[in-house]
Parts: structure tokens; C-alpha cells; sequence
């Protein structure tokens, strides 16, 4: 016979196994019609709209509502607490079957408060993610919220998407690897042709829809196939006919080449600001031998090395450009015109994502380039241009630099100005691109002016001025065309005070165009000279 105690335990155990035996297990198969959906439920969805059955079937699901009793509003635009009700009621019915119950507002509370109470305490949403929930939602904010809806293990990937592979969407933003969820999961499947998300569009009531019963029911994910990697083959068919050979000549004698790539059927092409800069003329070869003269550049960006140039001509084939930095491992591919062997094609990783060199951010690679590849295209899996080759490290194997893609979006492209025209050009010495000239600066003519085997000497009177002042101006000038500083023993000099006349000769070396100048104070006769070499 049982004790009084032992009886009151034995009860609490018998109420416990009952508890547990009453709750459901979180899953996904807790998603069951909670309600009926008449016919013509909502007159402004028709049978034959790609809404139709996702309003349906979220509604029987209980995690949407019409906008009235007889109206759904499908093209309205929801609000950062619709978004948050409707990824917390997703939770609570993946959990526990019903959707939240808010129960009465108190006086002063919102609708949302509860939604957002929950959502934050299911780590949905951090309590201080969001200035305003009543703000127009983007379809960025969107994914952020409905991507932390469900646990990981609801959210199995059945669409092999790769880094980059949604073109206006890098994973590296704050709400990329939400995106990439979406997609990989068969949850969103972009509004472009190419996959697009289009961030910054606001979220209507149809598109919230269709998420919810993707979320809810796998059977609703869809596979998307166009975003799957390309074939190295494919990549090379596709992209090589885009890119060409560069030559840069002095009157007839070929002194430059390098390569580069078209990103506009009428001409607009890319290549390194070093190619191109300070060009009188220049010459395009494409993959099947024809020539084109390179008739003008839009501009250029030497901290960058990057510049838009026009070929001239039409009907070219051009390079699809990612919107996206690739991640450091990404599997990447090149195709430049190495000492003019013509649309070279290699592959490799990318070894850093952001190389920090020389004041200069570039995505380090491992694929192969050599001397003539500068201009030339970096992809990525799916023959979009991510960067463009620039240079190889010295004393070391396999340790290549290319531009991030990023950085055109800068350069202008309303005007081309015809090659050795361009207004940076000018206060530059000319033959020694792109050497800033001193007297241009200063407002001085040279005393003396010698040139010798490509070589440029150069005397200046700055008698009566302030010479410190003088040194310190062209130093940062210099500095602003890539122009860096360097010891007798041939070092780099970082920071420390800028150069002053009590300095001697000072050497200042920019390694993109290979380009050294030097410059010392001498007082000859009780004139004070500005002496100045370039190589």
C-alpha cells in the first residue's frame, strides 16, 4: 500500500506523462488548415492570379488575413510589424499548432506588441533592430525577419546556389546570408529574369503570401536551376569573346599592352587606369583577330586602377558585371592576353577577399596572370566579372591582384574624351605619366629642363617661397597618383612627418606605372632651386 507521499508523487508523474503526451513536437507537420476558405473569399483575387492558391492556403493556415472581410489587397505593401507578425505566427504554429494569441492591448500598447514581444523572444528579431514598425517594409528587411521564422532544420536547402549567384545580392551585407537562405531553401526565387531579389522594393501583400506557404509546406518550394554553376568550358565560351588585347603605341612603335573587356554592346569597356592613362593612341584586338582603335576614355581612378574606355565600333559582346565582392575561397577564373598570347584562360581560388596593399584594396588570387593580362577579367562561377586583373606580387608564386569590379561605379560615363585629352592629364609630365608636374603645381617654369635616355631633369627657382610648404603640397600630391615614399635603401615609408627641405634628396616611386621621382633643395648663387628627376 502506497504512502499518502508516495501517492502524491506517483499523481505529479501520472499529470506529467499526460502533459507531454498532450503537446506537440515543434515541427513542420504542425501546419493544418485552422479554417475554411470560401469561394470568392476575396473579390480582388481571381482563380487565375500566381497568388491565388498561396492566399488560399495561408489563410486556411491561419497566418494570413484579408486587408478587409472581402478584400485581400494583394499588390499592398506591408509594414515592418505585418513582416514580424508573420514570421512570429509562423513560429508559434511550427511549435506549438496555433498561431500567437495576443490577447487585449492595454491601454497605450500597439496591435503589434505582442507579435514583436514574441518574435524577440524567440530570437526572430533583437529588440532594437527596427526604428519603427509601422515603416514601409523592403523586401531586404523582409528576408532578415521570414529567414529566422523557422529553425535551421526547417529551412533544408534544395537549390545549390552559389556565392554571388543572386546578381544584386552579396552575402557579405547585413541581410545577404538571409537572402541566400531563402533561395537555397526554395523559399524566394527572385523577381528578375537572372534571379534578382531587388532589395530596396517595398514587400506586397501577394509576395508575403507565397513565402508563408513555402515556408509552411515543402511541397511549395520551388527548385531554381538557372542559378547553378557554369562549366569551365561554359565559362570560357560564354565570357572570352567579351575580352581583347590592348596595344598602346608612341607613333607607330607599340610601347604598352594590356587587356581589356566590354561591358556595353556600343563600346564602354573596362581596363587598369596604368593600360590606358596618359595614352595618345591605342589599339583593341579581339578574339577573332579583327582591330578596333580605342576612340576616347570616360574616366579613370588611379586609387582604384581602374578606367571606362570607348572602342569604336557596335554590336560587340559584352560581360554580365556581379554586383557582389566574391569571399575569400571562392572559386574564380581569369582571361587576359599574357605577353599577347591571346584570351589565356586560368582558374584558381580567391586567396583573400580584401588585400590591403600600398594604400590600395585588391582581391587576392591564385589563378595565373602575367605581364598583358592587366585589364583583364576576373569571374566567377557563373561568368559574371567580379574584378579585373591589375598585377602579380613579386617573389611570390601564385600571389595575384585584381580590382574589385565596385570599383566602376564611380567613374563617369557621360562624356569620352579622345585619348591624351582627358582633363586628369593635364599637370602631369608629359612622357611620365603620371608624374605630377611640379611647376604646373607650384605656377613656376623650369629654369633648366634636360631629357636623357627617357629620363626628365628639372631646375625650378622657388626663391622668396616657402620651400617646407612647397615639399609638403607636392608630397601629397603625389601620394593622391599612388606615388609612395622610400629610404636610401629602397623601403617604404609609412607614416611619420612629411618630407621637408632638410631632408635631401627624397625618392618617391609609384610601382603600378613604374615610375620614380626624386627631388632636393640646393641654394646655388643666393637662389634657392627646386631640383626634381623623374625616371
Amino acid at each position: 500500500m502506497l504512502s499518502p507521499f508516495k501517492k502524491r508523487i506517483l499523481a505529479a508523474f501520472i499529470c506529467l506523462v499526460l502533459a507531454a503526451e498532450g503537446a506537440l513536437a515543434a515541427s513542420l507537420s504542425n501546419f493544418s488548415p485552422a479554417r475554411g476558405y470560401p469561394e470568392g473569399k476575396f473579390t480582388d483575387v481571381k482563380a487565375s492570379d500566381w497568388f491565388a492558391e498561396s492566399v488560399r492556403g495561408g489563410y486556411e493556415l491561419g497566418l494570413i488575413d484579408g486587408a478587409s472581410d472581402s478584400t485581400f489587397n494583394p499588390g499592398g505593401q506591408l509594414t515592418i510589424a505585418e513582416c514580424v507578425k508573420l514570421a512570429a505566427n509562423l513560429r508559434s504554429v511550427y511549435e506549438t499548432g496555433a498561431p500567437v494569441a495576443p490577447g487585449a492591448a492595454a491601454d497605450g500598447a500597439q496591435w503589434y506588441d505582442a507579435y514583436v514581444s514574441y518574435a524577440v523572444s524567440a530570437d526572430i528579431i533583437a529588440r532594437d533592430e527596427f526604428q519603427s514598425y509601422t515603416a514601409r517594409a523592403a523586401r531586404s528587411d523582409f528576408a532578415k525577419i521570414l529567414a529566422r521564422a523557422l529553425p535551421d532544420e526547417a529551412m533544408t536547402p534544395v537549390n545549390a546556389v552559389p556565392d554571388g549567384a543572386v546578381p544584386d545580392v552579396a552575402e557579405r551585407y547585413s541581410y545577404g546570408a538571409a537572402v541566400y537562405s531563402l533561395y537555397r531553401a526554395g523559399i524566394a526565387t527572385g523577381g528578375g529574369p537572372n534571379g534578382e531579389f531587388y532589395p530596396n522594393l517595398p514587400v506586397t501583400r501577394a509576395e508575403a503570401a507565397a513565402t508563408a506557404l513555402r515556408l509552411a509546406d515543402p511541397a511549395k518550394r520551388v527548385m531554381v536551376q538557372k542559378v547553378s554553376a557554369l562549366t569551365a568550358e561554359e565559362i570560357y565560351e560564354k565570357c572570352a569573346p567579351a575580352v581583347f588585347y590592348i596595344e598602346v603605341f608612341d607613333g607607330e612603335t607599340s610601347v604598352k599592352q594590356g587587356s581589356g573587356f566590354f561591358i556595353g554592346e556600343n563600346g564602354l569597356a573596362v581596363t587598369n587606369s596604368h593600360v590606358i592613362a596618359g595614352a595618345k593612341r591605342a589599339e583593341a584586338t579581339l578574339s577573332d583577330g579583327k582591330k578596333y582603335d580605342i576612340t576616347g576614355i570616360y574616366g579613370y581612378d588611379m586609387s582604384a586602377d581602374c578606367a571606362l574606355i570607348q572602342v569604336g565600333g557596335s554590336g560587340f559582346p559584352t560581360l554580365e558585371v556581379g554586383g557582389y565582392e566574391p569571399k575569400t575561397g571562392a572559386e574564380v577564373f581569369t582571361i587576359g592576353n599574357p605577353i599577347g598570347l591571346v584570351n589565356s584562360f586560368s582558374r584558381g581560388i580567391v586567396s583573400t577577399a580584401r588585400r590591403e596593399l600600398d594604400g590600395m584594396r585588391y582581391i587576392q588570387i591564385d589563378a595565373a596572370i602575367s605581364a598583358g593580362s592587366s585589364g583583364g577579367a576576373l569571374l566567377d562561377v557563373m561568368g559574371r566579372v567580379v574584378g579585373i586583373t591589375s598585377a602579380g606580387m613579386r617573389g611570390g608564386q601564385n600571389l595575384n591582384l585584381a580590382m574589385p569590379i565596385g570599383a566602376i561605379a564611380s567613374l563617369p560615363r557621360e562624356q569620352a574624351y579622345k585619348l591624351g585629352e582627358y582633363p586628369a592629364d593635364a599637370g602631369l609630365y608629359e612622357g611620365h605619366f603620371p608624374a605630377p608636374d611640379f611647376g604646373a603645381y607650384a605656377g613656376l617654369e623650369p629654369t633648366r629642363e634636360t631629357q636623357f635616355a627617357g629620363s626628365l631633369s628639372l631646375v625650378y627657382d622657388i626663391s622668396g617661397k616657402n620651400a617646407s610648404e612647397l615639399i609638403k603640397g607636392y608630397a601629397e600630391l603625389l601620394e593622391k597618383h599612388s606615388f609612395f615614399r622610400y629610404d636610401d635603401n629602397g623601403v617604404k615609408i609609412t607614416g611619420g612627418a612629411a618630407p621637408n627641405q632638410e631632408d635631401g634628396e627624397t625618392v618617391y616611386y609609384n610601382s603600378l606605372f613604374d615610375v620614380e621621382l626624386s627631388f632636393w633643395i640646393e641654394t646655388r648663387g643666393g637662389a634657392t632651386l627646386f631640383l626634381l628627376d623623374v625616371y
